[in-house]
């Protein structure tokens, strides 16, 4: 006995009955249709509510369904139903609540031996086993469930498949070549995902989708696949005559150049992206950087200004031309080489760096690989950023070959690189050679160290690039706001170098960053436009050369606030107008050359220009009279306004200019009498209207040209030009004197030129002009256009007439030149000839 009161043959009879009780139930479970078991499933919920109310009968009795032709498992299940006190019922009874399917219900023949062997098993089963075995059964019935799912979802992904497929097909026969594909997706998951389970599905195969809607599908040719034993599908190749392999697409023949290019494109397009990026980060560390020393100084009372405002258009970098620069030093310690330098740029530099092809990205690019960029003093960067931005600026790579490799050569120091002018570089030796006014006290870096100071870069002729890709691929030159940087620099020449555009675009667009410099040369270039007003910021500005471009409109006024300049240069232009009267103010200016433009009138006020030493005006569009004002320029020593209009006699009061020594007033129409100015070396008067020459002209003693030709004077040459010992020219061609030649002529043993053409002269040749000849001074002599001149002409003078007779520098052939006639003859001229002949022109 147990503790439960029962033997142990009774135990021994349940323990066997409850093993048959769960080999039934897996047996149902397993045999049944997916009909029967979706209807035992549905069960399950149903099943807890009757056990709650002892209904054993009607939780097994539909399950009788799934014993189809077995009535022996249906008794039995009946008898466990009376063994818990519910009444029986005959296999033929319908439910109540729930009828099955009349397909589901067969009649169950008779078997009373089977099932009185199963009531005496069953007999034994209690209350808590009957319990036992439902939880089984809807165990085994949950697992029949997921099975059915699964079968169902790839029923349906297999319609899915064999539909596209049928799609592609449509699409296939009308594209010529379209590839065999592999077997559907549904079909290969179902091989071998069921495999897998050791289960086989009915409704999802290689060769016949399932349609889940129980339409047939339409069906599609299969593709003959093979798999290997990890489930993979193989491809199947097609011989040449299979008629599928000709609609097959074929693939498009791939230019590997090509593509290599392209590939080549794209990594030198990351590479500048990633410069781009670096360059970003840098300014962006630069500017927080800024912003922290800003708040610092504003919080310590100390604030941020003057030479030190990190806003301001220049560097706060220092350059001083006889000590180590000094830098702003950040408090936080560098992250690259490049990290400081960035926090003393301006902001307009940071911003062009946000440009990977901008010449301030390429010059930082250059000075991130120099070779002794770690070793290099902060000053020295900004130093050789400043440099190679203006390289970079002025299309320094379309530069001529041996200047271009001369510079950015970070082997050498910048103050060897080329600076002079490009006509003086010798090909053979590689070697410039300074030109003769390049002295050394002129070199880039005055005075030893490593401070620039001098810009020499002429004879590039811009213009004339090398080649035409040169040509197509460079940049129009502009000076750089960074020249400010450079704030130990003094000279900059550009000249000759053919730079197009307009001067206000070459110019930087703050022309105050170049304030510091002392001199600007500009001369033969072909800019355009007009001069800024922006230069009255040039105020340390001591020369400025803007001579041979096509300038146009005024100068401006603001000129006048160039109170240190000493020498202004802007002729060959097309500048209009009236020099403005500010430039009173420039009371230190020595030198004003405005030759060659369209200038029309002279302000009077230029008489406060009393440290001027040189004027020029020549070949303008000047009308009026010469102001008299110009008698205060004590300090003139040459003043040359010829080719323009002006008219009225030269002032008196010129007399007082003791300076002068040189005066230049061709071709002009003046008039009246000539006043005696005693230092004068030179006078040229040609093509005027002056009529009285006085005889206080010999007062000159220091005159070496006179030049008087093609005015209107009356009566004869005075004959003290006989006392101006110093005369070596003396041109007074067509002139409308009269009366004989001034033997006094004879005295100038200096004289070498002699013009005397085109007159009224009358009598003989003075015999003392042969002493001239004979002593080899006289080398030019015309006397040609005289018709009154009479006598045999000195034989020393025909001396003149040979072929030996050279003289200057270059071997100019003498001149004598002189009217063979019946009164006048000597030398190869006959007076007996034939008066037509008598004409003898000795060039």
């Amino acid at each position: 006995m147990n503790s439960d009161g029962k033997d142990s043959n009774e135990t021994l009879g349940e323990t066997a009955a409850n093993d048959r009780i769960e080999d039934v139930a897996s047996e149902v479970c397993e045999t049944g249709s997916p009909g029967e078991r979706h209807q035992f499933v549905n069960q399950e919920d149903d099943d807890w509510d009757l056990l709650e109310g002892r209904d054993l009968e009607r939780a097994i009795l539909p399950h009788r369904d799934a014993s189809d032709n077995n009535s022996e498992e249906f008794d039995i299940l009946q008898l466990v139903a009376e063994r818990a006190g519910a009444r029986p019922r005959n296999p033929d009874d319908k439910l109540k609540d729930k009828e099955p399917p009349e397909h589901h219900q067969p009649d169950v023949p008779p078997a009373s031996a089977a099932k009185e062997s199963g009531e005496e098993e069953l007999a034994k089963l209690d209350s808590s086993e009957q319990h036992e075995l439902v939880l089984v059964l809807a165990e085994n019935d949950r697992k029949i469930d997921r099975k059915i799912d699964h079968d169902q979802e790839l029923a349906l992904t297999e319609t899915r498949l064999q539909r596209n497929s049928q799609r592609h097909s449509a699409v296939d026969s009308q594209t010529p070549g379209a590839y065999a594909v592999a077997p559907p997706l549904g079909a290969r998951y179902a091989n071998t995902t069921l495999a897998s389970s050791g289960t086989t599905s009915d409704s999802a195969t290689d060769d016949e989708p399932v349609s889940t809607n129980g339409a047939d599908a339409p069906a599609t040719q299969p593709v003959p696949t093979a798999t290997n034993s990890s489930g993979l599908v193989q491809a199947t190749l097609l011989d040449d005559n299979n008629p599928r392999r000709l609609d097959l697409v074929q693939a498009d023949e791939v230019d590997l150049e090509q593509e290599n290019q392209r590939r080549q494109l794209r990594r030198q397009q990351y590479a500048v992206r990633r410069r781009q990026i670096g360059y970003v980060f840098l300014a962006v560390f630069a500017v927080a950087m800024m912003a922290l020393v800003f708040v610092l100084g504003v919080f310590y009372g100390k604030g941020i200004g003057g030479d030190n405002d990190l806003s301001a258009p220049l560097a706060t970098v220092a350059l001083s031309p006889t000590s180590a620069p000094s830098y702003h030093t950040p408090s936080a310690a560098p992250s690259s080489p490049l990290s400081m330098l960035l926090e003393t740029l301006p902001n307009y530099t940071l911003q062009t760096l946000m440009d990977p092809f901008s010449p301030q990205s390429e010059a930082m690019h250059w000075l991130e690989n120099h070779q002794n960029i770690t070793r290099l003093e902060e000053w020295r960067k900004v130093q050789l950023f400043a440099l190679a931005t203006l390289f970079y600026s002025l299309d320094g790579p379309n530069w001529p070959k041996p200047i271009r490799n001369d510079w950015l050569d970070d082997t050498k120091s910048e103050c060897d690189w080329f600076y002079s002018n490009y006509g003086v570089f010798d090909e053979d030796t590689g070697q410039f050679q300074l030109n003769e006014e390049d002295s050394s006290h002129r070199e880039p870096c005055k005075n030893g160290g490593w401070v620039y100071k001098l810009i020499i870069l002429e004879g590039l002729r811009l213009d004339e690039l090398e080649s035409a890709t040169a040509m197509a691929t460079s940049k129009k030159p502009r000076l750089p706001l960074e020249i400010g940087l450079l704030t130990g620099l003094k000279w900059l020449f550009l000249n000759d170098n053919g730079i197009p555009g307009k001067l206000t675009e070459f110019l930087p667009q703050d022309v105050g960053v170049m304030a510091s410099l002392k001199e600007l040369g500009l001369n033969d270039n072909q800019f355009t436009g007009s001069i800024p007003s922006e230069v009255g910021l040039w105020t340390s500005l001591t020369g400025l050369w803007m001579q041979h471009s096509t300038l146009i409109s005024t100068l401006p006024s603001e000129i006048g606030q160039l109170t240190n300049m000493k020498g202004l240069a802007f002729g060959g232009n097309l500048l209009s107008g009236i020099i403005p009267s500010e430039i009173a103010s420039m009371n230190r200016l020595n030198q004003l050359w405005m030759t060659g433009n369209l200038l029309s009138g002279l302000p009077s006020e230029m008489g406060l220009l009393t440290a001027l030493t040189g004027l020029g005006a020549n070949d303008n569009s000047l009308s009026g009279s010469l102001p008299s004002e110009f008698a205060l320029l004590q300090n003139l020593t040459g003043m040359w306004i010829q080719g323009n209009s002006l008219s009225g006699s030269v002032p008196l009061e010129f007399q007082s200019m003791t300076a002068l020594q040189h005066l230049g007033f061709n071709g002009n129409n003046l008039s009246g009498e000539f006043p005696i100015i005693p230092n004068l070396k030179s006078i040229r008067l040609n093509g005027n209207s002056i009529k009285v020459l006085p005889s206080e002209i010999g007062l000159m003693k220091d005159l070496k040209l006179l030049h008087l030709a093609s005015n209107q004077f009356i009566g004869p040459m005075p004959s003290e030009i006989g006392v101006m010992h110093a005369l070596q020219d003396v041109d007074l061609s067509n002139s409308q004197f009269s009366g004989s030649i001034a033997s006094e002529l004879g005295n100038l043993q200096q004289l070498k030129t002699l013009n005397l053409a085109s007159n009224s002269f009358t009598g003989p040749i003075p015999s003392a002009l042969s002493v001239l000849a004979a002593n080899h001074s006289l080398r030019v002599f015309n006397i040609s256009g005289n018709a009154n001149l009479e006598g045999s002409l000195p034989n020393e003078l025909c001396s003149l007439k040979e072929d030996s007779c050279v003289f200057g520098a270059k071997g100019r052939s003498c001149v004598f030149e002189f009217d063979c006639t019946r009164e006048l003859c000597g030398c190869s001229c006959n007076c007996t000839l034939d008066p037509s002949q008598y004409h003898d022109f000795f060039p």
